[in-house]
């Protein structure tokens, strides 16, 4: 699924971003990088990709349910909230900026020290492609692969290689091929059993 990514979107992920900055810094996460980048903006763009994606989907497919993001911190990326009911969905989001759209046969690792694979939440993957401006204009999102999926993947370890890309991997990662992710539009169905 092909999106544009509009100034708006972006203003709004570059606030939520520093606002998560505030609390835990900038490159703090799973590796230091050498070159200061915009990885906190890159997620978030996909954060609110997905959320819109979601409200859209459901809107078209007659399903009542809110999708918001979660508060910082927290192990999910969203939240579904369906009306009448107690129980809560979530999703994880992650977002990978690529210089042209992967191939089917590309890998994309999560990192396995997040435990997602343990979360019974689905994980969306969203690509995103660099562009000559400050922020990426085009979108896509892959799908989404079920945590119990993802519990099968094989780890790599950090400093291996991804065999598609031959990119060192910084860090120990589930390994996924970008054909394994199912269409989006099955989410709230397939992985959540809402309908």
């Amino acid at each position: 699924m092909y999106l544009d990514i509009d100034g708006c979107l972006v203003e709004a992920s570059v606030q939520r971003a520093r606002e998560q900055e505030k609390i835990y810094g900038h490159n703090t996460g799973h590796f230091r990088l050498e070159v200061e980048k915009e990885n906190t903006v890159i997620g978030v763009i996909g954060e609110f990709l997905v959320r819109q994606t979601l409200i859209d989907i459901a809107k078209s497919n007659s399903i009542l349910v809110e999708v918001d993001h979660t508060t910082f911190g927290a192990p999910l990326d969203l939240k579904l909230t369906v009306p009448g009911r107690r129980e809560e969905f979530g999703v994880h989001v992650k977002t990978g900026l690529w210089n042209q759209w992967p191939q089917e046969t590309f890998e994309f690792g999560v990192h396995a020290d997040q435990k997602i694979e343990f979360s019974n939440s689905p994980l969306i993957l969203v690509t995103l492609l660099k562009s000559r401006g400050s922020y990426p204009k085009k979108a896509r999102i892959e799908g989404f692969i079920k945590s119990h999926d993802l519990r099968r993947a094989k780890v790599i370890k950090r400093g291996d290689e991804f065999p598609s890309t031959g990119v060192i991997s910084r860090t120990d990662n589930y390994l996924t091929r970008f054909s394994q992710y199912e269409d989006v539009r099955l989410i709230f169905q397939t992985a959540l059993g809402l309908d």
